[in-house]
C-alpha cells in the first residue's frame, strides 16, 4: 500500500523539478531579471528605513530607561536594557546581511546544532 503512494510521489517531484529547469523563454527571464533587481531595491530601502525607525526607537527607549533607573524601578530598566541590546543585534544582522556581510553559519548559534551527530 505504501509503495504506489512513494512511487507517485517521487514522479511528482521529479516531475516538478523538469518543469522548474526548463528552458526560460528571453523574454520571460527578462521580466523575471526586472523582477528581482526592483524587490532588491525596495528591499533595500525597507531595510534602511527599518535600521533608522529602530535607532529612533533606541535613543528613545534609552532615555526612558534612565528615568526608569533614576525613579528606582531597576526591574523595569534591566528590561528596557535587554530589549535595547536585542535591537541593536537584531540592526546589527539586518546591516550586515544588506551589506551581503552575513556571518558564517559556525557562528550563528542556530545553525551550530546541524551536522552529523552520533551517541557513541
Amino acid at each position: 500500500m505504501l509503495s504506489p503512494i512513494l512511487s507517485f510521489l517521487s514522479l511528482a517531484v521529479l516531475l516538478a523539478g523538469e518543469a522548474v529547469t526548463a528552458v526560460m523563454p528571453a523574454a520571460a527571464q527578462a521580466v523575471l531579471d526586472r523582477l528581482a533587481k526592483i524587490e532588491a531595491k525596495i528591499d533595500f530601502y525597507a531595510a534602511k528605513a527599518r535600521s533608522t525607525e529602530r535607532q529612533k526607537s533606541i535613543k528613545e527607549l534609552e532615555k526612558i530607561q534612565v528615568s526608569t533607573t533614576k525613579s528606582g524601578d531597576l526591574d523595569a530598566a534591566v528590561a528596557i536594557k535587554a530589549r535595547i541590546e536585542a535591537l541593536r543585534k537584531l540592526d546589527e544582522v539586518d546591516t550586515d546581511e544588506l551589506m551581503g556581510e552575513a556571518k558564517p553559519a559556525a557562528k550563528d548559534p542556530a545553525k551550530l546544532a546541524v551536522g552529523n551527530w552520533s551517541a557513541t
